[in-house]
């Protein structure tokens, strides 16, 4: 669904997509945003911005430091 691409798995009979960008399940059936408030990633009042491809990136407030880890 949704564009997404799938192929046959090494188990016979079963098979895996690969979703487009803001889709997300077995299907891609699942509409999917990385800044949901229920499940924001960013952390220290950072900003969430989603990106065109689906991923996000958190944007520090002035003064404050981005730490990966």
């Amino acid at each position: 669904m949704n564009g997404a691409l799938c192929h046959e798995s090494t188990i016979p009979g079963q098979f895996v997509c690969l979703c487009p960008p803001f889709y997300t399940g077995k299907f891609c059936h699942q509409h999917y945003n990385p800044c949901d408030p229920l499940n924001d990633p960013c952390r220290n009042n950072s900003t969430c911005l989603t990106l065109v491809d689906g991923t996000h990136y958190c944007v520090c407030r002035e003064g404050k430091s981005l730490y990966l880890f």
